[in-house]
């Protein structure tokens, strides 16, 4: 099982590859959880997370559960994928 750490520029491109993955042109996020090319995964849509002092922090969050190995993740993810240290929200 792989955490995602997703973080597009806006909600408008998470949308846009929520589409792009589903099929669905009128997808308004991706789904919460569900079945991509074999592999089940689950889906929190954050929106945008503050640091400590109350400052938005850049992008629009998603964080997910990949349970399928690292290099079946699909293209459209993996460029918004990021890698913190301390994620600020978690799975649990």
């Amino acid at each position: 099982m792989t955490p995602l750490y997703l973080v597009f520029p806006d909600q408008a491109a998470a949308v846009a590859v929520a589409r792009a993955i589903s099929g669905n042109p009128d997808a308004e996020a991706l789904p919460a959880d569900g079945w991509l090319a074999g592999v089940y995964y689950n889906i929190c849509e954050i929106g945008v997370i503050y640091d400590d002092q109350g400052a938005a922090l850049p992008g629009w969050h998603v964080n997910g559960l990949w349970r399928g190995e690292p290099e079946t993740i699909p293209a459209a993810l993996r460029q918004f994928m990021t890698f913190p240290e301390t994620p600020r929200v978690v799975w649990g």
